[in-house]
């Protein structure tokens, strides 16, 4: 008979009926009530169909799990809702967090992801215990670190893809940008050497990269690579008991050319590109770009391109073709 994924008990008997349990929480997903399309892993879905998975029972789900996203969803919404400016790259921002919920949380939603697309699961299950609360050492096989996203081209993010919610597997790291490697330089990537599986999440303006270690891997290692992540890539270790931090933009600016975190870049990297990047506006500031454009790019224009973009993405969805009958019904009238 089928068990909960959590707790172990079978479901179905009392308080333990088979429950959805969301991948991208849903309280997430209602703070962009317009912008419905999350990510996961090579996938992307619209009203969050297809991101449940059925092997939860109603006792986690609406109990421990329950709590563990009402938190995340306040955090979000005190530290990394709001839009940082291209400016703020250079910034370091003091963020809060209570570090048993906020690791917590972010192990539950890997573990959802991960047996969802059918990965293995035997490094994040050795996390269960500590996911619920029975366990009050942090896991000794994890590593979370934390970084802000920030939008640095010099035009709004809706010009290319505003994804928000993303959850990416395996994402790559570059110690060098595509400009030194257009000028020979053969490119430099930078492997977690021991990791048995890193994921990449953006989740509003916070992005959180989760490291699952193997046995195998020596404490002097991992320490030399979470360094690296620290020093060139700009992530900050969350380690217990600490609460507060000092966090960084961790973006590159292709990570909203491409619309997703399965890279990073280098801090050395990134201002190469950003270099590139001002060069071919002659010269101007990024930044003022950016705000001269948005005052140009509308809420309409970023919803008609939605409408045309997610109509053809997903053509069996009738609320995405609705949305495009409807502009070119504007349209026709004007």
């Amino acid at each position: 008979m089928k068990k909960c994924a959590y707790c172990d008990e079978i479901l179905g008997t009392p308080f333990h009926n088979k429950t959805d349990e969301h991948i991208i929480p849903d309280s997430l997903l209602k703070l962009y009530p317009e912008q419905d399309i999350s990510i996961h892993n090579a996938s992307r879905f619209v009203d969050n169909r297809g991101m449940t998975i059925s092997d939860v029972c109603s006792s986690c789900n609406n109990g421990t799990l329950s709590k563990l996203d009402s938190y995340g969803k306040q955090l979000v919404e005190n530290c990394f809702y709001i839009p940082y400016k291209f400016s703020d790259y250079y910034t370091p921002f003091d963020i809060t967090i209570n570090f048993n919920l906020y690791t917590r949380w972010l192990l539950k939603i890997a573990y959802n992801s991960i047996r969802c697309d059918k990965h293995e699961t035997k490094y994040i299950k050795e996390c269960i215990p500590y996911i619920l609360g029975n366990d009050i050492n942090y896991p000794k096989n994890v590593s979370i670190l934390l970084g802000l996203h920030i939008n640095l081209n010099p035009v709004p993010e809706d010009f290319f893809a505003f994804t928000p919610l993303q959850i990416i597997y395996s994402p790559q790291f570059f110690q060098n940008s595509y400009l030194r490697i257009r000028m020979g330089e053969p490119i430099k990537h930078f492997l977690l050497r021991g990791a048995a599986q890193i994921i990449s999440m953006r989740i509003a303006n916070s992005v959180s990269l989760l490291i699952l270690w193997k046995s195998t891997v020596s404490v002097e290692n991992r320490k030399s690579m979470l360094t690296t992540l620290q020093e060139d890539f700009r992530f900050r270790l969350i380690e217990p008991p600490i609460n507060r931090y000092s966090v960084r933009c961790v973006s590159s600016p292709t990570n909203v050319m491409a619309a997703n975190y399965g890279h990073f870049y280098s801090e050395r990297a990134v201002l190469e590109i950003i270099s590139l990047i001002k060069a071919s506006i002659q010269g101007s500031d990024i930044g003022l770009c950016k705000e001269e454009f948005s005052k140009l790019w509308t809420p309409e224009m970023s919803r008609q391109g939605r409408a045309f973009t997610e109509a053809a993405e997903f053509p069996n969805n009738k609320k995405k073709q609705k949305a495009l009958e409807d502009i070119l019904s504007e349209n026709k009238y004007k």
